[in-house]
């Protein structure tokens, strides 16, 4: 997994912002999933899981950066980050 995915996954935008400032396309891959997707992911699971208040931070930070929302993953489901919102 890449540095920015894993800043995706623990929610760490300012690390993620220091990523993408680096150069690291916004649209990145990891096993067929953007960040983005990842991140709509990460977001959904750890509210299901604690029951806390859904946090969307790091995807909004992604959308705002230019990240593709109707990119389709590459993966099982070839569902664009928006379509998986609402899996």
């Amino acid at each position: 997994m890449s540095r920015a995915h894993i800043a995706v996954e623990n929610g760490d935008i300012k690390t993620l912002r220091t990523i993408l400032e680096g150069g690291v396309d916004v649209n990145e891959e990891h096993h067929g999933l953007t960040l983005l997707h990842h991140a709509v992911d990460a977001e959904i699971d750890g509210h299901v899981q604690t029951g806390e208040a859904l946090r969307v931070d790091t995807t909004a930070y992604l959308l705002l950066q230019g990240a593709d929302p109707l990119r389709p993953a590459n993966d099982h489901t070839g569902m664009s980050a928006a379509e998986s919102g609402f899996r």
